[in-house]
């Protein structure tokens, strides 16, 4: 379908095998259009996906001690992210996840 399309035209897939493309296309991808400050996941929200960014900007926010937002960074179309998570072994999300520009977002799950 069109959604795993464009998934596989992200350069992490470049030069992957027919059956390793072919494997992709059977997991139950999450497709979901974001609009601006909608949340997207929660502080403390068990880490499921992987994002892949189609369209717009996603922001992870954290809070200093007084409550004030601090952005820690900003992930535009086609950015891909939390592997450096996943990948050290966390278990749930350090931050809040945010859209800060309309997005469109495939979430591929984790495990």
């Amino acid at each position: 379908t069109r959604m795993y399309k464009e998934l596989l035209d992200f350069h992490i897939f470049e030069g992957i095998s027919e059956q390793s493309k072919e494997r992709i296309m059977k997991i139950p991808i999450l497709y979901k259009e974001y609009e601006a400050e909608e949340i997207v996941s929660f502080f403390g929200e068990e880490l499921k996906y992987i994002h892949f960014i189609l369209k717009g900007t996603l922001k992870t926010t954290e809070y200093s001690i007084q409550g004030r937002e601090i952005v820690s960074s900003y992930y535009p179309k086609r950015s891909i992210f939390p592997f450096y998570l996943l990948y050290s072994g966390a278990q749930t999300q350090p931050y809040n996840i945010t859209c800060f520009k309309d997005a469109q977002v495939i979430h591929v799950p984790a495990t």
